[in-house]
């Protein structure tokens, strides 16, 4: 990665409030296995921005620790904490959900590793919280001038920005931010690979 580009992606995500990642590994035409890593992240008034980051070259057999050994050396390239990472979207290859040595869980054993309590993966996170949500959608519930903001035809990050106030709503705006930084499939790194001819390598090593 040049210097002018690390730092031009320093500068973007050193705004961040939250930020997920998209990984996914495919072959070129020299059958050279090749990671590709996306970022999108949003900042505390709302702006998101998806970056492509790199393309990384892994020789040999693609295990879910190469994958994670080189996510972290590139998260620390570009100064993104761990502790603002709230997502990760893969396709679901047994290299990168394994339950031992998958990337994902060497993520998570990383995370816990330096105190980060939330989970990237685990639901129970969310069980945990649902009280707070709870209460804080019945008081919404019940602010009629929220509910004709939310009805109207604004889109729903506007609808957070402009009418929803933190401190009254924290475990709403919170979890907002979190769900739209996180990425809904893996479209990107299909777009990129029908671009550039790459093709996908499936069924590669879990370990």
């Amino acid at each position: 990665m040049s210097f002018d580009l690390n730092n031009s992606l320093k500068n973007i995500f050193g705004n961040f409030k939250y930020f997920s990642i998209e990984l996914d590994t495919s072959t070129d035409r020299r059958d050279t296995s090749q990671l590709v890593i996306f970022v999108r992240g949003i900042t505390e008034t709302y702006q998101i921005f998806e970056e492509f980051v790199k393309v990384i070259p892994i020789m040999g057999t693609v295990t879910g620790t190469d994958v994670f050994l080189h996510l972290m050396q590139l998260l620390t390239e570009l100064n993104l904490p761990l502790s603002k990472l709230v997502g990760i979207t893969t396709d679901g290859a047994p290299s990168m959900v394994g339950n031992k040595k998958g990337t994902i869980t060497l993520l998570q054993n990383e995370m816990e590793k330096f105190g980060i309590e939330h989970n990237l993966v685990k639901i129970h996170c969310i069980v945990h919280q649902w009280r707070c949500y709870q209460m804080e959608l019945l008081e919404i519930q019940c602010d009629s001038t929220l509910k004709s903001k939310y009805f109207s035809e604004m889109d729903i990050l506007s609808f957070y920005q402009n009418f929803v106030c933190v401190r009254k709503y924290p475990q709403l705006t919170d979890n907002a931010m979190k769900m739209a930084c996180i990425f809904g499939s893996t479209f990107l790194w299909k777009q990129l690979f029908s671009k550039t001819g790459v093709r996908k390598l499936f069924g590669f090593a879990a370990a």
